[in-house]
Protein backbone atom coordinates (compact mmCIF):
# COMPACT_ATOMS: atom_id res chain seq x y z
CA UNK A 1 0.00 0.00 0.00
CA UNK A 2 1.56 3.62 -0.70
CA UNK A 3 1.22 6.28 1.03
CA UNK A 4 -1.12 9.23 -0.47
CA UNK A 5 -2.98 11.70 0.74
CA UNK A 6 -5.39 12.36 -2.30
CA UNK A 7 -6.80 10.85 -4.79
CA UNK A 8 -8.59 12.08 -8.09
CA UNK A 9 -11.59 11.37 -10.74
CA UNK A 10 -10.34 13.17 -13.68
CA UNK A 11 -11.10 10.42 -16.77
CA UNK A 12 -13.98 8.71 -14.36
CA UNK A 13 -17.31 7.65 -15.11
CA UNK A 14 -18.62 6.72 -12.17
CA UNK A 15 -18.14 7.93 -8.65
CA UNK A 16 -16.43 5.23 -6.21
CA UNK A 17 -15.62 5.31 -2.37
CA UNK A 18 -12.84 7.19 -0.63
CA UNK A 19 -11.68 6.57 2.80
CA UNK A 20 -8.89 8.45 4.35
CA UNK A 21 -6.51 6.62 7.26
CA UNK A 22 -4.30 8.13 9.17
CA UNK A 23 -1.25 6.38 11.24
CA UNK A 24 -2.96 3.81 13.22
CA UNK A 25 -5.34 2.85 10.35
CA UNK A 26 -8.09 4.84 11.45
CA UNK A 27 -10.90 6.25 9.24
CA UNK A 28 -9.97 9.85 9.24
CA UNK A 29 -12.92 10.63 6.40
CA UNK A 30 -15.26 8.71 4.56
CA UNK A 31 -16.74 9.84 0.96
CA UNK A 32 -17.59 9.72 -2.01
CA UNK A 33 -15.52 10.69 -5.14
CA UNK A 34 -17.75 12.15 -8.05
CA UNK A 35 -15.64 12.04 -11.33
CA UNK A 36 -13.88 14.91 -12.46
CA UNK A 37 -13.31 16.06 -8.60
CA UNK A 38 -10.58 15.63 -5.99
CA UNK A 39 -10.92 14.21 -2.46
CA UNK A 40 -8.10 15.20 -0.55
CA UNK A 41 -7.28 15.13 3.36
CA UNK A 42 -3.55 16.56 4.27
CA UNK A 43 -3.42 14.93 7.18
CA UNK A 44 -3.94 11.59 6.50
CA UNK A 45 -1.34 9.10 5.58
CA UNK A 46 -3.30 6.78 3.29
CA UNK A 47 -6.29 7.14 0.94
CA UNK A 48 -8.08 3.77 -0.19
CA UNK A 49 -10.79 3.77 -2.67
CA UNK A 50 -13.46 1.14 -2.70
CA UNK A 51 -15.86 -0.08 -5.77
CA UNK A 52 -18.86 1.79 -6.69
CA UNK A 53 -21.60 1.41 -3.85
CA UNK A 54 -19.75 -0.24 -1.33
CA UNK A 55 -20.76 0.82 2.38
CA UNK A 56 -18.29 3.95 3.65
CA UNK A 57 -16.86 2.87 7.25
CA UNK A 58 -17.79 4.95 9.98
CA UNK A 59 -14.95 7.53 11.35
CA UNK A 60 -13.08 6.20 14.00
CA UNK A 61 -12.86 2.51 12.85
CA UNK A 62 -9.56 0.85 12.22
CA UNK A 63 -8.97 -0.94 9.25
CA UNK A 64 -5.83 -3.47 8.93
CA UNK A 65 -5.04 -4.46 4.81
CA UNK A 66 -4.54 -8.10 4.93
CA UNK A 67 -2.51 -10.17 1.96
CA UNK A 68 -3.69 -13.70 0.76
CA UNK A 69 -4.02 -15.93 -2.00
CA UNK A 70 -6.94 -15.48 -4.88
CA UNK A 71 -8.11 -18.01 -6.66
CA UNK A 72 -5.63 -19.00 -9.19
CA UNK A 73 -2.45 -18.06 -7.24
CA UNK A 74 -2.53 -14.14 -7.59
CA UNK A 75 -2.13 -12.23 -4.63
CA UNK A 76 -4.76 -10.40 -3.89
CA UNK A 77 -4.80 -7.37 -1.33
CA UNK A 78 -7.99 -7.04 0.97
CA UNK A 79 -8.87 -4.38 3.86
CA UNK A 80 -10.58 -5.75 6.90
CA UNK A 81 -11.92 -3.75 9.57
CA UNK A 82 -10.88 -4.60 13.21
Amino acid sequence: MLATRSVHGFGMREPLGVVSLGPDGAVRRAGVLRPGRVFCDRRACWVIELPPGWPLPPEGMVLAAVTGRASGGAQERVCWHT
